[in-house]
């Protein structure tokens, strides 16, 4: 495609080296043009092909488009590969989201490297973005042998987690279910979303909107007794174990199974008996490759059953882009409870919607901001108190947004989870 612009004339093997010769020194002083004609010219010498890949390299990151497409081209070219080489070109292709072209490389280079330079890292996250859910499982041994070196688990284990997942369901069946559930009566718009919660305010209902995103489908997933059947203990412990550390600082196994089970249970019930559950929709499903396992488990273990209303994920950011702030719905009420892991949300809620009686419990620790332990946060969440009944509680506790919701609910309470559009009250 490029014989046009570059004009290749090989006298001799010395003109070949003077070529690599050149293009190093041009390479060297930055000089990408020059260097990657000088890269062309070399090509033609298999035997010297690794050395003008290493030049290549060098000159990669600072070429621009074009000149990155001349020198893909010529990384690509030769059958005298190398597997560093591979794993090098591989990981830039991955950068780029190239991931179909990116996987020829990796499937040779990764067992050979035995995952060293990001070679297993890319080469499960290609086979998990293309979809190809079979051979991302035929990797259990690599994975394997990656932990062992590893300490016993690695983070990959939560790709494979979802790969075994996936394979339980019929992905076209269950899209189809949700096209159809969008298309039917129970499906509401953020408008519709806007008038129920204004009805349940003027009738002090009891009443939640849960919204259920990408780390609550892994809770939900690595809670789940069937999903368990099918995973290993790693695999089961890496689907949650990086946001379960982010959100209290500390590892999901170093929890009790009892208080593991309370929240997963907690969890279901919020979604299910919520007035409007907020789910990924028909083409989230469709699409996301790396969480439709967890998002088809999630969807067995709420929907299934339930008879309530349903609206997409993002319902209530979408009503925020319209309400900023939430304040057509929340401005003027006696009362609003704030719970979240944000210090000052609660001030700035009640600021911008002009409520003064505005009562914060925060998720961490008042004094530092630290995350605190799982059972310390669930006990704050079971103190939460109700004032009278329909008192609003906006709701922004990660992992633990559906709990709050389920326990604000039984209250008497009215529980919004607003953890999707905490941005509107950054003004």
């Amino acid at each position: 495609m490029h014989e046009n612009t570059v004009s290749v004339v090989i006298e001799d093997e010395d003109d070949i080296f003077r070529q690599l010769n050149r293009a190093e020194k041009l390479a060297a002083s930055g000089e990408t043009a020059d260097a990657i004609n000088a890269c062309v010219r070399a090509e033609a010498l298999l035997s010297q092909t690794k050395r003008l890949r290493d030049i290549i390299f060098v000159l990669l990151p600072e070429a621009d488009a074009v000149a990155q497409s001349v020198l893909l081209e010529l990384l690509t070219k030769s059958d005298n590969r190398d597997d560093v080489q591979d794993a090098k070109l591989a990981d830039f292709l991955c950068q780029r989201g190239a991931f179909e072209d990116a996987l020829p490389f990796l499937r040779r280079a990764a067992p050979r490297l035995r995952g060293e330079y990001f070679s297993a890292w890319n080469y499960i996250r290609c086979l998990e973005e293309t979809g190809r859910f079979d051979e991302l499982i035929d990797c259990a041994a690599l994975l394997d042998d990656l932990a062992a070196r590893a300490g016993g688990t690695v983070s990959l284990y939560s790709q494979l987690a979802n790969a075994r997942l996936a394979k339980c369901f019929d992905r076209t069946r269950l899209v189809s279910e949700i096209e159809a559930l969008e298309m039917s009566v129970l499906w509401m718009s953020p408008e519709q979303v806007f008038d129920r919660i204004r009805m349940a305010v003027t009738q002090s209902e009891a009443f939640s909107v849960v919204s259920l995103g990408y780390n609550e489908a892994r809770l939900i997933a690595a809670t789940s007794l069937r999903a368990n059947i099918l995973l290993s203990s790693p695999e089961t412990v890496r689907i949650i174990n990086l946001a379960w550390t982010e959100q209290f600082g500390e590892l999901f196994l170093s929890c009790s199974p009892a208080l593991i089970a309370q929240l997963g249970r907690t969890t279901r019930e919020g979604g299910r008996e919520a007035g409007i559950l907020c789910l990924p929709g028909a083409g989230v499903l469709a699409q996301d490759n790396p969480h439709f396992g967890f998002f088809a488990v999630q969807d067995r273990e709420m929907r299934a059953g339930r008879y309530g209303a349903f609206a997409e994920m993002n319902a209530l950011a979408l009503l925020a882009s319209s309400d900023p702030g939430l304040r057509n719905l929340l401005a003027g009420q006696p009362f609003l409870g704030v719970v979240s892991g944000v210090p000052g949300l609660a001030s700035r809620i009640g600021d911008v919607c002009g409520v003064t009686a505005v009562t914060e419990y925060l998720l961490r620790a008042p004094e530092t901001g630290a995350p605190l332990p799982a059972d310390a946060t669930i006990a704050l969440a079971d103190d939460i108190w109700v004032p009278f009944p329909g008192a609003i509680f906006v709701i922004a506790a990660g992992l633990l947004g559906p709990y709050v919701c389920e326990r604000v609910r039984q209250s008497g309470g009215i529980a919004l989870d607003v953890s999707k559009c905490l941005s509107t009250w950054d003004q």
